[in-house]
């Protein structure tokens, strides 16, 4: 007998409509659906969504979550330590090689001619491990004082900013 089929009960004019899903044929019960998959897939969808918001975020904000934070610390210093003239302070702050030797020091000479050094602006990050601080230095040679627009170069060594070296700008 189909589930929309209909009977009469003996003895009663009555039609009795059978129920859909309750009994089958031989009168056995119809077995229940398990929750388990659903509630995996649920479980599934909410991971691959938080993974998907993950690489969109390292995507849009490259370094946030791994990198090693802002520069703007070390930039201070840096440029502390250039005005100061204080090769020493520079080289303990310096991006070391394989070898442990600074990547790229400064000749101590240069200080030498150093009159002034001020900060001209904010760290600009180029990459997710490499930075520009902009300074405005004042070479001073036999008497003559010549402006010289200057980048602090600042890299990523260990998850941590250290002291590249000195560009133009």
């Amino acid at each position: 007998m189909s589930d929309t089929d209909t009977t009469t009960q003996p003895g009663t004019a009555d039609e009795v409509q059978a129920d859909p899903g309750t009994a089958d044929e031989a009168g056995k019960a119809a077995p229940s659906r398990s929750k388990r998959p659903l509630v995996l897939g649920l479980v599934g969808g909410i991971v691959v969504g938080f993974l998907v918001v993950g690489l969109i975020g390292a995507f849009l904000w490259p370094g946030h979550a791994f990198g090693p934070g802002s520069p703007d610390a070390l930039a201070s210093e840096a440029t502390a330590d250039v005005a100061a003239k204080n090769s020493a302070a520079l080289d303990a702050i310096s991006c070391r090689g394989a070898d442990g030797k600074p990547v790229a020091p400064i000749n101590p000479q240069i200080f030498g001619v150093i009159g002034s050094v001020k900060p001209a602006g904010a760290a600009n990050l180029l990459i997710d491990s490499e930075a520009r601080v902009p300074v405005d230095l004042t070479i001073a040679v036999q008497g003559q004082q010549q402006p010289l627009p200057i980048d602090l170069v600042l890299g990523e060594n260990d998850r941590t900013w250290c002291f590249k070296g000195l560009t133009a700008r």
